[in-house]
């Protein structure tokens, strides 16, 4: 498997993800936390709240995803109704570009021009 079919990780600051959720119960700060990563593991395919059983992909009750999607949807919630996290988008971006220029430089090495 290529590593731009698996994406290792993505940058997560703690204090600035802390102060992002500091208003959210414990319920909430789970929901978008799976929320991320589930998205993240999709390599950034945004689920969609109109089409998936997002409660389901979450393993979570769907009283607890609703619960938290009143805290969260303004911030996260796209008009086309798919959950949408600008960071991630940019941390998949700079993932990419890492694994392009990785794999140039190793083609160069190996006179694979």
């Amino acid at each position: 498997m290529k590593l731009i079919d698996r994406l290792p990780y993505f940058p997560m600051y703690a204090k600035d993800y802390l102060y992002l959720c500091r208003n959210y119960d414990i319920v909430t700060f789970g929901v978008l936390t799976k929320l991320i990563c589930e998205t993240w593991a999709r390599e950034c395919e945004w689920l969609s709240d109109t089409k998936e059983d997002i409660p389901k992909i979450l393993n979570i009750r769907k009283e607890d995803y609703e619960h938290a999607k009143k805290e969260i949807k303004p911030k996260f919630l796209a008009a086309n109704k798919k959950w949408y996290f600008k960071s991630l988008a940019s941390a998949k971006d700079d993932a990419e570009n890492r694994h392009q220029r990785a794999k140039k430089a190793a083609n160069i090495r190996h006179g694979n021009y």
